[in-house]
């Protein structure tokens, strides 16, 4: 993408976020929606209504962003293009955070127009957006936006996360699925 996002801690309770880069259709989570910015401007997060947590896991798609938000409440906030993040409902601009669908997330990546993240139970791997070329893995492939996020679901392994790795790019999602099986043992899997 063309921005940039950082969580910045000024205590070791309080996190909070910054974009800075191309801000149209939202991307820095400040309320614009067009032009640029050279410094770091704060996301506006006061609408959510989020307290006593810190911010983690933070991703700059091609047109999105989004962090992993753990408190009173643990779940994916994102902002910018919302049906690259999946996001039922509302315009297709988000330029302030909203919050995802009511399931919690452990790992997520940005893709350019797609995001994918890991249930904190680390069972199923959701994935939600523009899906040209198969990246969320839902089918068909190349049918538009992925508007729910997909899961590929997998038993999980007690304590240990089934996805210990997770990576997407413009048009590709690629992650590690660890399984027991005489032994633990992972596998790669790419979708896109």
């Amino acid at each position: 993408g063309t921005h940039t996002c950082v969580i910045l801690e000024f205590e070791p309770a309080d996190t909070r976020l910054y974009c800075f880069g191309n801000q149209e259709g939202g991307r820095l989570g400040n309320g614009l929606v067009s032009g640029f910015s050279s410094v770091p401007v704060p996301v506006d997060t006061s609408a959510l209504g989020l307290s006593g947590g810190t911010w983690s896991g933070l991703g700059a798609g091609g047109v999105h962003s989004g962090a992993f938000y753990s408190g009173d409440l643990a779940t994916l906030v994102g902002w910018g293009n919302r049906r690259a993040l999946g996001f039922l409902g509302g315009d297709e601009i988000a330029p302030t955070p909203s919050l995802a669908n009511p399931v919690s997330f452990w790992l997520t990546a940005f893709g350019k127009g797609h995001v994918c993240a890991t249930s904190l139970d680390g069972s199923s791997l959701l994935c939600g957006g523009y899906n040209s070329h198969g990246q969320t893995g839902a089918e068909p492939v190349g049918e538009g936006i992925v508007t729910e996020f997909d899961a590929v679901e997998f038993q999980p392994l007690g304590t240990l996360p089934s996805f210990p790795g997770l990576a997407v790019g413009d048009r590709h999602t690629c992650f590690v699925h660890q399984y027991k099986n005489n032994g633990l043992k992972r596998k790669l899997f790419c979708m896109g």
